[in-house]
């Protein structure tokens, strides 16, 4: 394939600047904020140091704000976004109504045997069908985790089931808990042990030995998508697991690399015979490589992300044709969409294009955080005057950067 930076340069130099769009809510003086929509994507929590806003109507509107924390390390909105969880140092975790502010509940985990800023403090993550509550026990800053993980009632601050699942802090070890895409599952990891546990019952239904510590876990609606060494850590692959069964589905012998399927379009890739990757479209064959170069990420609608072993990345439609070269590796796209973004943080600016036309939306001049709701029809930017919140749907169909309404 020829294609160098000059091709992407014209692209850009003859798309028509757009105007950047302006933050529905003002909410200035936000640095490096953390945010988080609820499962239905109605509500918008904006973390911070010692306070929560809370935005309702999707994001367009300031509902609440919760003050008086002493250092926030997470929160979490239950699917509904009625629910607040707030981890708060030390080891504390505030549940509040989203409609008045007003503190549901409050649970202290124990601090004994602590001393000074050893004592850590809870990571929530509500179930994003369910108002069940994961508590997880970790360090901040360079306290000492709280090693039990807590399952709760989000409802009435119950705690169902606690396991003495976290690492001790600074001993090496790797563990993470999270949900599964639907919410009936719990995953849990650890070095190279995967399991899955029902909720109802704290009950144990499946295990795996992954052959290598993890370092990377994500679920979707396929399943369990994890990243771990392999061969005593000579190199990482990538899997795909069923729940809760945890049977293996997908396979990729590289920690970077796509699977080999796409799990949103008829494209797949095999690996020729001097190792350069064959992209398929059924039984046609519309893109023959290089060795050593990699399908890195597929293109939901289009093509897919191809790196090149001199570091370019490469944009390909799905017919094969080439779209332009740039540091795509940057990049993320909202799941299910071609809508691309450069990541957020440290306040610096950020662009958006189109990955299935290679066609640049537009871009900000400074965003220091973001999120993407569950079904990715919207996504929240922290900017420098308050929080905009692009619909990412009529972004695409309009071709440039659409703010929701």
């Amino acid at each position: 394939m020829k294609c160098t930076a000059v091709l992407l340069a014209l692209l850009l130099t003859a798309a028509p600047a757009h105007a950047e769009p302006r933050p529905q809510v003002v909410l200035p003086g936000l640095t490096e904020p953390h945010l988080v929509f609820s499962a239905d994507g109605q509500r918008l929590a904006v973390q911070l140091q010692h306070q929560v806003h809370v935005l309702d109507r999707g994001g367009l509107r300031l509902q609440c704000t919760v003050r008086g924390y002493r250092n926030i390390l997470g929160c979490s909105l239950n699917p509904t976004g009625s629910l607040l969880a707030i981890g708060d140092y030390p080891r504390t975790l505030h549940v509040v109504h989203t409609k008045s502010g007003q503190t549901a509940w409050t649970f202290a985990a124990p601090t004994e045997g602590q001393k000074g800023d050893e004592a850590g403090a809870l990571d929530p993550e509500f179930s994003p069908t369910s108002d069940w509550l994961l508590a997880e026990g970790r360090s901040h800053g360079i306290s000492y985790n709280d090693r039990h993980v807590r399952l709760v009632d989000g409802l009435s601050g119950r705690v169902a089931h606690s396991w003495l699942w976290g690492a001790k802090f600074r001993d090496g070890s790797w563990t993470k808990q999270a949900w599964s895409w639907d919410g009936k599952w719990i995953i849990r990891l650890a070095r190279d042990k995967m399991q899955t546990y029902a909720p109802q019952s704290g009950k144990r239904i499946a295990e795996v030995r992954l052959g290598g510590d993890f370092f990377d876990q994500r679920s979707t609606p396929q399943g369990c998508e994890v990243g771990h060494e392999s061969e005593r850590g000579s190199r990482s692959v990538r899997e795909l697991y069923s729940l809760p069964k945890l049977e293996r589905r997908q396979h990729v012998a590289s920690r970077e690399a796509a699977f080999h399927r796409n799990p949103e379009g008829t494209l797949e890739w095999t690996e020729g015979a001097q190792g350069e990757p064959i992209v398929n479209a059924g039984t046609t064959e519309i893109y023959r490589g290089q060795p050593k170069e990699q399908i890195r990420s597929w293109v939901p609608g289009g093509g897919f992300v191809l790196a090149h072993p001199d570091g370019a990345m490469h944009l390909v439609s799905a017919e094969g044709k080439d779209l332009g070269t740039s540091s795509w590796d940057g990049f993320q796209m909202v799941p299910g969409t071609s809508f691309a973004f450069e990541g957020t943080g440290y306040g610096r600016a950020q662009r958006f294009y189109d990955f299935r036309t290679g066609k640049k939306l537009g871009g900000l001049t400074y965003s220091s955080g973001g999120a993407v709701t569950r079904d990715g029809r919207r996504m929240a930017v922290s900017t420098r005057r308050g929080i905009l919140i692009l619909d990412v749907e009529r972004s695409l169909a309009q071709g440039k950067l659409q703010a929701a309404r």
